[in-house]
């Protein structure tokens, strides 16, 4: 299994829309600005048929310690629910980008 990293979702933007890797990375970017800021605002991003990326509350809890069996307290935080669209899963072993 191989990662695609910022850079490479930049080139492949590019070869798909026949625009520059410059413009490309400069959407990518725009794009990962504008997700962080609806998120910390508190805002659901939907990319219906992709991805539905949602903030939440998590509560404060009880854990312990897996060394000392000692416990602690681990403080409520926001996180984000990432639920992905059945059609980007799908059945099939996929392919090569």
């Amino acid at each position: 299994m191989t990662t695609l990293h910022r850079n490479d979702i930049a080139r492949l933007i590019a070869n798909e829309t026949g625009d520059t890797i410059a413009s490309a990375t400069k959407f990518v970017a725009a794009f990962e600005a504008i997700t962080k800021f609806a998120l910390q605002s508190g805002k659901t991003v939907d990319l219906r048929g992709f991805i539905k990326l949602e903030p939440t509350e998590r509560a404060g809890r009880t854990g312990r310690n897996p060394q000392t069996g000692a416990a602690v307290e681990i403080p409520a935080k926001r996180i984000v629910k990432a639920k992905v669209s059945p059609a980007v899963i799908g059945d099939s072993e996929g392919g090569e980008i």
